[in-house]
């Protein structure tokens, strides 16, 4: 399956982000059942992942679910892949990025053209697009669109975690992304989440 933008995918590496958002939807087990991708996380992200968002839960037994399921597997970087992260983290604060958010870019561009990390985080997003402009890069919002526009969940659904995600896990959502997502979760919804800024 493709992407919204109608680029082929066969695998998406989730960041710590990108996973507690989908923790903070409180469905997250009903989206990665039908997501058409395979979706693995790198053991230095999984490991940042430190609690669950929502009060009361257990990120810990949910991400081992998630793996049982064979809804969300865990790899590890290869020693062809060491050399990228080893560049995203070395050297001045200013041009590297934290160890999961290096480990999600390493290990999806040298797994395959098609295996794309999903990040949220704007310092990493802005480096990816700088060194790899012609590679793929999503974030948490892309994979609610591309469920909704392939009919696996309805715009309902997908109003109602996104929402959800927005509140408990503050999920970052990109200008571009935006439009999008106010329209999906209306404006009175917006105006309650304050990680959406001035465009709620």
């Amino acid at each position: 399956m493709t992407s919204a933008s109608g680029d082929p995918i066969d695998t998406v590496v989730l960041d710590a982000s990108v996973a507690i958002n989908l923790l903070g939807t409180g469905v997250a087990r009903d989206i990665l059942s039908v997501v058409p991708w395979r979706v693995v996380i790198e053991r230095r992200a999984h490991r940042e992942i430190r609690r669950h968002p929502i009060g009361g839960c257990d990120h810990a037994a949910e991400l081992r679910a998630w793996e049982l399921n064979g809804w969300a597997g865990t790899v590890s970087l290869r020693a062809d892949m060491r050399q990228t992260f080893n560049e995203l983290t070395s050297g001045s604060l200013i041009r590297t990025l934290d160890d999961g958010e290096a480990a999600t870019i390493a290990y999806a561009l040298g797994d395959s053209e098609r295996t794309v990390p999903v990040i949220d985080e704007k310092k990493a997003t802005k480096i990816f697009q700088q060194r790899w402009p012609n590679r793929q890069l999503l974030e948490t919002a892309d994979i609610f669109q591309a469920l909704v526009e392939a009919g696996l969940v309805s715009k309902r659904f997908a109003s109602d975690a996104v929402y959800s995600a927005l509140t408990h896990a503050r999920m970052h959502v990109s200008h571009r992304m935006r439009p999008w997502v106010l329209d999906l979760i209306g404006s009175s919804r917006a105006s309650a989440c304050p990680s959406l800024g001035r465009s709620a």
